[in-house]
């Protein structure tokens, strides 16, 4: 049995790989929480798992040491694998200093630790495929890509974080997914509203203003057909974008470990890269509407609702203008063998969207005075 430290167990990502690791496994598990709401938002998400297998410890990842006590350093540092999953996955660039110093403190603060536990095993660190930046050649596991520029803060602290770990000298494992959405069998979103979603949930948004208010969409969505709109978006409907749902993404990791994959680095990417043409469908599908259209880099003259897409799809406008590199998946092949991938397509992420959009949009924006809306 081993006793497993683990940071950003409340997250998207973290929250789902936990519950496979407790799963497949006999192991104590101790988390890091910085208040009362996370712990009890985890009891919550981990009702039927055996209480004795978690422990949960106080403290916060920007401080030094997390600001732990000392009675739970001590707890720490008799650990056997640390699991850093904790970061600040926000693109928004006015918040620079936060999300740098959260994931550079906290990257820098399980590396300290690592380094004085005496019984450490292994260190797993979660990173993002993008932290290939604005680089447009194959991107190698087992290297670091060439410093050439980045789309926001975020990939650039995850750049700066995974060489920390490399340069460490501890017994690393590195994962790189890329864009991660929700589970491919249920379509659940786990109540995520950043990434595909956000971007989704702006131009929602932007689409109101063609029909006044949320009370003209609903009206517009009683009819059961899509109408038109024009909305123009900054963005080439010709580049490709990698998303991967989180069940594979675990999925993969939980694959990985049974191999040996000490100070290996894994891109976890999908096999199938969307268009984003094929995206702008299938949001006009979801929305029921026709007339978004990709445009390129520059908007001219734009109307009300491109105006409110301007400013609330920002953030995720480079992902839309630059197009994603190649990624190297060496390690991860070999160590996957017989897995079966989930690919995703259209298809695929056309049921996401709808799911979505069913449980985020039309619940929550649409159906207390138009309930056929639905």
């Amino acid at each position: 049995m081993k006793k497993i430290f683990m940071t950003g167990s409340t997250g998207f990502l973290g929250r789902t790989m936990l519950k496979q690791l407790l799963k497949d496994s006999y192991d104590q598990f101790y988390l890091l929480i910085r208040s009362a709401s996370s712990k009890k938002f985890l009891k919550k998400w981990l009702v039927g798992v055996e209480p004795h297998r978690i422990r949960y410890i106080q403290g916060d990842v920007i401080r030094p040491y997390f600001g732990l006590s000392d009675a739970n350093r001590k707890t720490v540092l008799s650990c056997t694998d640390y699991w850093h999953l904790a970061a600040s996955t926000s693109f928004d660039d006015k918040n620079r200093e936060e999300i740098y110093t959260t994931n550079i403190k906290g990257t820098a603060g399980i590396i300290d630790l690592a380094k004085e536990c005496d019984n450490l095993r292994h260190l797993y660190y979660v990173s993002t495929a993008y932290i290939a930046g604005r680089n447009q050649s194959v991107i190698l596991e087992d290297e670091m890509p060439e410093r050439n520029g980045f789309k926001n803060i975020y990939e650039e602290s995850k750049y700066d974080s995974e060489e920390l770990i490399r340069q460490s000298d501890l017994p690393f494992t590195l994962f790189r997914p890329s864009i991660i959405i929700g589970n491919s069998k249920t379509g659940d979103h786990m109540g995520e509203t950043r990434m595909v979603y956000g971007y989704l949930l702006g131009i929602f948004f932007s689409v109101i203003k063609s029909f006044g208010n949320k009370e003209g969409l609903a009206r517009a969505w009683n009819e059961q057909n899509s109408h038109e709109v024009k909305l123009r978006l900054l963005g080439y409907p010709e580049i490709t974008k990698n998303l991967i749902c989180i069940d594979d993404v675990v999925g993969m990791i939980m694959e990985i470990l049974k191999s040996d994959h000490t100070r290996k680095t894994y891109n976890l990417v999908n096999d199938g890269p969307l268009l984003m043409s094929d995206c702008k469908y299938i949001i006009e599908q979801v929305l029921r509407v026709r007339g978004i259209e990709y445009v390129g880099g520059v908007i001219d003259n734009p109307n009300q609702a491109e105006k409110r897409a301007l400013r609330l799809t920002d953030a995720y406008m480079p992902y839309c203008v630059l197009p994603d590199p190649k990624w190297d998946t060496t390690n991860t092949d070999k160590a996957l063998g017989d897995y079966k991938k989930v690919t995703m397509t259209p298809e695929k992420l056309r049921f996401m969207m709808e799911m979505f959009v069913q449980e985020r949009i039309i619940e929550k924006h649409l159906t207390d005075n138009f309930p056929h809306a639905r």
